[in-house]
């Protein structure tokens, strides 16, 4: 399946009191599945982010970002802070100035518990990140929200 993402790229919805319309981005610099999204915002904008995620050959733990402009584009795509190791479909939380990643799959696939934060710039990027208090039990396919200062992570899968 190599080169069956790589044509993938980013999409917006512009919701409005017109008809709905998709618009066209430009493409990831490199096609992954099973990677997380998340929006940052700073003194420029919105920030889009996207983090890990395979090739189904390989496990990545590359970031990528791009600035979402006025009317909802998105800019062209810079290297960001690289995560600690490559992860597949953490869940990814942005709590006050803190993005926040919790649990996924490691590079032997096997589900984590692993959780670890960045801080979030005043120009909307990401610090380095570091190590947190791991979930009590791994989990992949998971959902999880935030409600102030407070975390709630819910399902996903145990075992691999």
């Amino acid at each position: 399946m190599p080169g069956r993402w790589a044509g993938l790229a980013a999409v917006a919805l512009c919701v409005t009191s017109e008809p709905l319309r998709w618009n066209n981005g430009p493409a990831l610099p490199q096609g992954v599945d099973h990677h997380a999204t998340f929006v940052t915002r700073g003194s420029a904008g919105a920030v889009l982010h996207v983090l890990g995620g395979n090739d189904y050959q390989q496990q990545y733990a590359g970031h990528w970002f791009a600035q979402i402009g006025a009317f909802g584009q998105v800019g062209a795509w810079r290297t960001g802070q690289a995560y600690p190791k490559p992860v597949l479909g953490p869940t990814v939380l942005v709590v006050g100035r803190t993005a926040i990643t919790i649990a996924g799959q490691n590079a032997g696939r096997q589900n984590s518990p692993d959780v670890f934060t960045a801080p979030v710039g005043a120009d909307g990027l990401l610090g380095e990140w570091t190590s947190a208090p791991a979930l009590p039990a791994a989990r992949f396919h998971h959902a999880a929200v935030a409600v102030g200062n407070t975390i709630y992570v819910l399902g996903g899968l145990e075992t691999t």
